[in-house]
């Protein structure tokens, strides 16, 4: 079928005479991945990506800029632009699984690779939106008059680098001070900045019935539902200094700026480590560790799945990392 399909498009008939190889390769991804072998078969011109694949050990770098390229003829269209980010997703990721597949690199190669697809894919929807509201309503300024900084910090698989094919992304919005806008239509930084936020869990996330790209998820962040999605530093640093809990500082383990004004969001999370990583832990910071534990444990036991979830199961993914998360705080300082 897949054969067929090739033959049958112009832009790929003279891939055939040099795809021997991938072909046969082919053979074995179809057999072992449902998933894989129907994008091929929706969108065959992954196959060029394939001719491509030769150091299969080593990084793959970062698309944004070219993923910026590729959605500057859309940009009054929305719609275009999602459907273009969710077929350079699919395409980067046949591409990484076919590596993985055939050559079988090391997990943190593939995981490192998926992280760096995921980046750029929001790297990239932060710039668009960033521009978007630029034009539309000015460049948001500080009370010095130079822009505005703004972060997004991930938590989670994407923060510490090991994302799968199906995480969802924790972020966390961040920028450095509250102002206005300087064009005609000005508004609080603060708008400015909810909008991008907002927008970006909306394209990324799935509407007007589009496929999700990435499910963002921004309740780790400080005040949880009640507050806006993007925070000033200071409020943040107030925050977490106030009512800063333990398990926010277990999720600020792996805090990894990854777009927008990275280098500036990570002065503001090596302002933030003496708060994460205290000198010991408290007898209450403890107790509340193990208090937290013993919840996630029986709403596993009440979802009668103890024994065999491999993610929130007793033994389970979660599991380790919530020990593992404590011996970081408990030895971090």
């Amino acid at each position: 079928q897949f054969l067929q399909i090739l033959s049958q498009t112009e832009s790929l008939r003279e891939n055939l005479k040099s795809a021997g190889e991938v072909l046969i390769n082919l053979i074995t991804v179809f057999s072992l991945s449902e998933q894989l072998r129907n994008q091929l078969l929706q969108d065959p011109e992954i196959l060029q990506l394939l001719l491509r694949v030769e150091n299969h050990t080593s990084d793959c770098p970062g698309f944004a800029n070219a993923i910026l390229d590729s959605i500057e003829p859309f940009q009054k269209d929305a719609t275009k632009i999602i459907a273009k980010l969710q077929r350079w997703k699919n395409q980067q990721l046949a591409r990484i699984a076919y590596a993985e597949l055939i050559f079988q690199p090391r997990l943190e190669i593939v995981t490192q690779q998926i992280t760096n697809l995921c980046e750029s894919i929001i790297g990239a929807t932060i710039e668009y939106l960033l521009r978007l509201y630029e034009n539309r309503w000015g460049i948001p300024r500080r009370s010095d008059g130079e822009k505005s900084r703004f972060v997004a910090i991930a938590m989670g698989k994407l923060g510490g680098g090991e994302m799968s094919y199906s995480n969802d992304i924790q972020l966390l919005c961040v920028y450095d001070e509250d102002g206005k806008t300087d064009g005609k239509r000005s508004q609080p930084n603060s708008v400015f900045f909810d909008a991008v936020a907002t927008d970006l869990a909306k394209m990324l996330g799935g509407q007007a019935g589009s496929q999700a790209i990435y499910q963002i998820d921004y309740q780790l962040r400080p005040g949880g539902f009640d507050a806006p999605l993007a925070i000033t530093a200071d409020a943040a640093s107030r925050h977490y200094d106030l009512a800063g809990r333990t398990w926010e500082r277990q999720a600020l383990v792996k805090a990894r700026a990854v777009a927008g004004a990275i280098q500036w969001g990570e002065k503001f999370l090596d302002q933030m480590a003496s708060w994460i990583y205290r000198r010991y832990l408290s007898v209450a910071e403890i107790t509340e560790i193990k208090a937290l534990k013993r919840r996630i444990e029986q709403l596993t036991r009440t979802a009668g799945e103890d024994s065999f979830d491999v993610k929130m199961g007793h033994g389970g993914i979660r599991d380790i990392e919530f020990v593992i998360q404590f011996l970081q705080l408990l030895n971090g300082g």
